[in-house]
Formats: structure tokens, sequence, C-alpha cells
């Protein structure tokens, strides 16, 4: 008679120490997650380099870190600016209908359209 009153119990218990440990894995995993972001997102980057990831030329991510758009700091004479800094700056020239504010040149001249 105990057998058959327990049995039921211990499935239902290992259910549930089953599940409390599947839901306290995948929040270490997001944490985890969001750390390594955090860490990819702390990274320096050259001019150079933002203007790549922004698809804008260089003298337009000088411009917007003078005018503090994109908040950059200096490294002797060279201009550097944090990922996620140039992320946020990103997300925030992005209008509702998903159109940049500003076009995507890559180059610092005009094209030579005919």
């Amino acid at each position: 008679m105990w057998p058959t009153l327990i049995a039921p119990l211990l499935e239902e218990l290992d259910r549930y120490a089953r599940r409390a440990v599947r839901e306290e894995y995948e929040l270490l995993l997001a944490e985890k997650a969001a750390a390594v972001e955090a860490d990819r997102n702390d990274q320096v980057l050259t001019v150079n380099q933002a203007a790549q990831l922004l698809g804008l030329c260089p003298e337009t991510v000088y411009q917007w870190v003078r005018t503090k758009k994109l908040q950059g700091f200096k490294v002797g004479r060279e201009v550097r600016v944090k990922r996620g800094h140039v992320l946020a700056a990103l997300e925030l020239q992005i209008q509702p209908n998903g159109r940049r504010r500003y076009g995507r040149r890559t180059t610092g001249r005009p094209s030579n359209a005919s």
C-alpha cells in the first residue's frame, strides 16, 4: 500500500526538481550571455572601425564625437569609441519606419555619378 502512495509523490518531486534545475540552468546561460555581450560592448574601436560598423564615413564619426552624438575619448592623438556607444548611437539614428536618418556613405568623397 505505501509504495503505491509514495511512487506518485516521488515522480512529482522528480519533475519539480528537474524543472527547477532546468530553469536555473537557463538563467545561468542567460547571465553568461549578458556578461559576454557586456564585454563585447566594452570593446574599444578606432574611428574607422566605428565608421564601418555604422556604415558612415570616418569624418561623420569624428563630427558625431565633436557634437556629442557619439561618446568618444582620446588615446594620445587618436579618437576611440566603445562598441556599445556606437550601437546605441546607431539605435538613435533609426527612424520608426526602419530607415536611417543619415545616408550610408562609406568613403569621405562624394560619388562620381554621371
